[in-house]
């Protein structure tokens, strides 16, 4: 069935590539392990023969011209139709999972996010995947402490907003004397209402 395609992520770090070959959503999940910043589908609707085809000839062609490649391989390899056990799945789960929670490989994949932006695509089935998911109690106390600090702020600057217009124009007037007073005392200035002290030496 042609139902394959062949695509070229571009990736964060600069001048690194990666060309796959793969069917469904194959090419998002090099996105976000490659640390994407922009993809390219080469051609699409194609045999897994093609396809494979494809990705073998432009792997030799950016290697020609001596760009970077995150592809070990010259390509073809990987037919689909493999499938994992449940215990050889669980293995490479919790490798996985103690690999990503190593410090400097947090750190790393931080650093390589920062930054980075999801295809809309991408957006869209996380937000479907979270609807109607209870948040964890932290999660929640967090929000609402983030709602009250926002609260507190956002009465702070409506009382400064009713406390100014409440001031008549003189109010106002008095208000603006003082503080560039205020500012030219820091400054080490003199106010035009201050009389200058002149010192004499004996």
């Amino acid at each position: 069935m042609n139902h394959f395609y062949t695509y070229l992520i571009v990736c964060r770090r600069r001048g690194w590539y990666y060309v796959g070959k793969g069917r469904g959503d194959r090419w998002e999940e090099s996105y976000v392990k490659y640390s994407g910043k922009d993809y390219r589908l080469l051609v699409w609707n194609v045999s897994e023969e093609e396809a494979f085809a494809v990705e073998i000839a432009v792997i030799a062609v950016f290697r020609a011209f001596g760009l970077k490649l995150y592809n070990l391989t010259d390509g073809g390899e990987g037919p689909v139709g493999h499938c994992h056990t449940e215990t050889s799945r669980s293995k490479m789960r919790l490798t996985h999972l103690r690999v990503q929670n190593l410090p400097h490989i947090k750190a790393r994949n931080r650093e390589s996010q920062l930054g980075c932006t999801l295809p809309l695509i991408h957006r869209l089935k996380l937000r479907q995947a979270h609807l109607g998911k209870p948040h964890s109690s932290s999660h929640r106390q967090a929000t609402r402490e983030s709602l009250a600090r926002e609260d507190v702020k956002l009465k702070k600057r409506q009382s400064t907003t009713n406390w100014w217009q409440r001031l008549t124009e003189e109010g106002r007037k008095e208000f603006g004397k003082k503080v560039s007073e205020g500012r030219l005392r820091k400054r080490g200035g003199v106010s035009s209402n201050s009389t200058p002290q002149l010192e004499t030496t004996l």
